[in-house]
């Protein structure tokens, strides 16, 4: 990509997308946690296996997931309402 066109997506508010391979099991709890926590609307997780799902619960991931539409930010107060 020519500079010229990466300067021409800044101004166009267009973001870099990226794909990232963590294999540190720790980082990718903190990563996941995050994502999950930040969600507004609607996020697609995949998972391994049945175990992997288990271990999520047992996070407090899944309960997360759940409340994340729920989840209304109040744009006078610019806070989170549940």
């Amino acid at each position: 990509m020519s500079a010229q066109n990466r300067l021409e997506q800044l101004d166009d508010g267009v973001e870099r997308e990226f794909l990232q391979v963590i294999t540190n099991h720790e980082k990718v709890l903190q990563v996941l946690t995050k994502m999950v926590k930040s969600m507004k609307n609607e996020a697609l997780i995949l998972v391994p296996n049945d175990m992997t799902m288990i271990g999520l619960n047992r996070l407090g991931i899944i309960d997360h997931i759940i409340k994340a539409p729920t989840k209304k930010v109040d744009s006078n107060k610019n806070h989170l309402s549940f």
